[in-house]
């Protein structure tokens, strides 16, 4: 089977989205940053591409809690 783009990005959204489930998010400023800025270099993606999503990702998170 081969798989889109598209359909790789939601399989990929679906699986962080069970990762913050499943884990503590450290809610502290200075420490959420160097991870974001850790993971950036990792990914080789901009940072403030990965800080965009991040937290796209997490307002949709927290809405849905409050659904």
């Amino acid at each position: 089977m081969v798989l889109t783009k598209e359909r790789k990005g939601e399989i990929a959204d679906k699986l962080l989205t069970e990762f913050f489930k499943k884990e503590r998010i450290q809610l502290n400023s200075d420490e959420f940053k160097r991870k974001i800025g850790n993971l950036s270099k990792s990914l080789d993606v901009p940072k403030e591409e990965l800080t965009a999503y991040l937290q796209e990702k997490i307002e949709n998170m927290v809405a849905d809690m409050f659904a």
